[in-house]
């Protein structure tokens, strides 16, 4: 994804901050209750903005800003952080002034811009139609496990793809962890004992439960595929991600009903 620069002019909006939280600390100093109401609101709406412009990246670049203060203060407002006329205030009755946080209106007229312009209900539906599910015993899977399959769908179906590929290889450790003691191969402590790499768990749970090498391999690729989707050292599409997220979909049926009839 692309490093944009926010359409807003964020600096002047820094800037106004910085003097705004200055003129709060004086009104409070000089208990100007008027004055102060003013520069909060103005202050919160300002924040507010400031901070709905940088949301529209997820890297802002700002190469002309020389002030790194700019920059440090502008990074605070995007992850919601308190200015240091904030943190001055804090725990004082004026604090509960402070909010910045997006009013239901402002949400259904930002909702059409930011959501509906790429994505909609149709995308959604599709995506988890195309993914499909695992289809097991009840209560064959742990539900750490469950939690985590599910968000791998979702995540396909919003179409987030290098997600898909990292949460299939942590879908497949997970399993491997839980599979090595359902069997016994392995005590239920055993990650306390000693770090047992996916690879010696996937060959281990094989050597007690799996007939043939198809499985095995199978585990294998899934394993070296989501390594190197992790380590960022190939790029991933839609087709890697689905056939990704849907080998391991069909691997964890195999595994779990090789564990129950092994």
């Amino acid at each position: 994804m692309a490093v944009e620069s926010p359409s807003v002019d964020v600096v002047a909006n820094a800037d106004r901050l910085n003097e705004l939280g200055r003129l709060i600390v004086k009104a409070v100093v000089e208990w100007n209750p008027e004055a102060l109401s003013q520069l909060i609101i103005e202050f919160n709406e300002t924040k507010t903005r400031t901070r709905v412009a940088l949301m529209n990246a997820p890297v802002n670049s700002l190469p002309d800003i020389a002030d790194q203060n700019v920059r440090w203060l502008l990074q605070r407002v995007s992850l919601g952080q308190l200015l240091p006329v904030e943190e001055a205030l804090s725990g004082t009755r004026i604090d509960t002034l402070f909010d910045s946080a997006l009013t239901v209106q402002e949400i259904e007229e930002l909702g059409p811009e930011l959501f509906y312009s790429w994505f909609s209900h149709f995308e959604f539906v599709e995506g988890l139609y195309e993914i499909g599910s695992v289809v097991l015993a009840t209560g064959c899977l742990p539900s750490t496990l469950v939690g985590f399959v599910d968000e791998a769908r979702h995540c396909y179906a919003f179409q987030q793809y290098r997600a898909v590929c990292s949460l299939s290889r942590t879908i497949l450790e997970i399993a491997m962890r839980d599979l090595v003691v359902k069997t016994g191969v392995l005590p239920a402590d055993f990650y306390n004992r000693k770090e047992v790499r996916l690879n010696e768990l996937i060959d281990k749970f094989c050597n007690r439960c799996v007939r043939g090498a198809n499985l095995r391999g199978q585990l294998h690729v899934i394993r070296k595929e989501g390594n190197a989707s992790i380590h960022g050292q190939r790029p991933v599409d839609k087709i890697a991600a689905r056939t990704l997220l849907q080998d391991t979909l069909v691997a964890l049926h195999q595994a779990y009903e090789s564990a129950q009839n092994g």
